[in-house]
């Protein structure tokens, strides 16, 4: 299975424990918690290691970056072997919500 499979199965799951909660802390809410923070963790783990696995796309170097800027969308990294800038997505995702 690839990971867009797996990401579409665990959804799936998602929808099906939707069906049985009957209150926000039975083992239902539980696991649909579970399983929504898999899926986030494999989509992060997917766009992050892109870049690492990837490098510089000019160049192929994997380990010489140096973090020139950040903001709410984007890093940019720049190739100590070539010199090239790389923008980079930040993966945006709720982690808490209170009031």
């Amino acid at each position: 299975m690839n990971k867009p499979e797996i990401i579409e199965g665990l959804e799936s799951l998602v929808n099906d424990r939707e069906s049985f909660i009957m209150e926000e802390d039975d083992i239902f809410a539980y696991d649909k918690k579970v399983l929504k923070e898999a899926i986030n963790l494999i989509k992060e783990t997917t766009a992050a290691s892109k870049f690492r696995e990837n490098g510089c796309l000019m160049c192929k170097e994997k380990e010489k970056f140096t973090a020139l800027s950040s903001d709410l969308d984007y890093e940019i990294y720049e190739c100590k072997n070539c010199g090239a800038h790389i923008k980079v997505e930040v993966i945006k995702k709720i982690v808490k919500v209170s009031k």
